[in-house]
């Protein structure tokens, strides 16, 4: 997305679900400034590979911010 938008910056904010296994079970974009759907849908996909260290007490849900701005 770079090479089509060299200035692309903004905050993709991904809420994902952890399950008792300690892999991600769900995974949604919550805040995309980016103005880049291609962007927030590639950090879900690759979220939704992670593997944790299992949860004590079930399933725990996150919501994680990633900034992005554009270097000089």
């Amino acid at each position: 997305e770079l090479k089509k938008n060299p200035k692309l910056a903004g905050k993709v904010t991904v809420q994902f679900t952890i399950g008792t296994v300690g892999r991600v079970t769900s995974a949604k974009i919550t805040v995309n400034s980016t103005g880049s759907s291609a962007v927030g849908n590639c950090i879900k996909q690759r979220i939704s590979m992670w593997r944790f260290p299992r949860p004590q007490g079930g399933d725990v849900t996150v919501a994680y911010p990633f900034v992005f701005t554009a270097s000089k």
